[in-house]
């Protein structure tokens, strides 16, 4: 059975009329998570031309904007 999580968006409007694109989801760890680091390491795994950010919207969901 799949686990349904809804994420409300604060500026909901103003992020669905930008250029950029997003992917929500969690890092599967109980362990607290440093976004900065998790930013660099994919910035380098993906070989990335620009930085993602990656922001906390809720516990343990995380927005990535590229």
């Amino acid at each position: 059975m799949a686990e349904e999580t809804v994420v409300r968006f604060d500026d909901g409007e103003e992020l669905l009329q930008d250029s950029f694109f997003y992917l929500c989801g969690r890092v599967l760890t109980k362990r607290p998570v440093n976004v900065s680091s998790l930013s660099a390491t994919i910035f380098v795994v993906w070989r990335l031309k620009e930085r993602v950010l990656i922001r906390e919207e809720e516990e343990g969901i995380l927005v990535f904007q590229f």
